[in-house]
């Protein structure tokens, strides 16, 4: 089981309660902070809550980054960067954009490159991290083949 946590507090009460992992909500985050969800917050003030979250626990943490804050793919595996250097190990990378209140799909071509950056960067530091790369389909009423 993975508890998902917003912040510090929820992210200790993961722990008693005995779980090893914790992912972050990115919507929780967000709507914490005052911000709507999909990629509204800055990534900066999401950085400092998931440190602030990694810090206060022993758990093994996994992010929700959403698209990753960025369509460039080096500026997403810079931000990737940061997270692992305070502890993330695993990362939920979606392919669902959102523009005011609808959601899109992004171009596959750009999610597979946003992954092979952050792979091939964090390979040369002899670090590795987990992604999830989320398929929003559903979210996005996008039939399914």
């Amino acid at each position: 089981m993975i508890a998902n946590t917003w912040d510090a507090i929820s992210a200790k009460a993961a722990e008693k309660a005995g779980l090893e992992v914790m992912g972050t909500s990115s919507h929780a985050i967000a709507n914490m902070l005052g911000y709507e969800d999909g990629e509204v917050l800055p990534f900066e003030e999401m950085f400092f809550i998931v440190k602030k979250i990694a810090k206060s626990s022993s758990l093994l943490v996994s992010c929700d980054i959403e698209a990753g804050y960025s369509n460039d793919p080096l500026e997403v595996a810079q931000n990737i960067e940061k997270l692992v250097s305070v502890g993330v190990l695993g990362i939920n990378l979606e392919d669902g954009l959102t523009q005011g209140k609808e959601r899109h799909l992004g171009d596959p071509a750009v999610l597979a490159a946003k992954i092979k950056t952050i792979k091939d960067r964090l390979q040369k530091q002899g670090k590795d991290i987990f992604i999830n790369a989320r398929i929003d389909t559903y979210t996005t009423n996008i039939p399914m083949l």
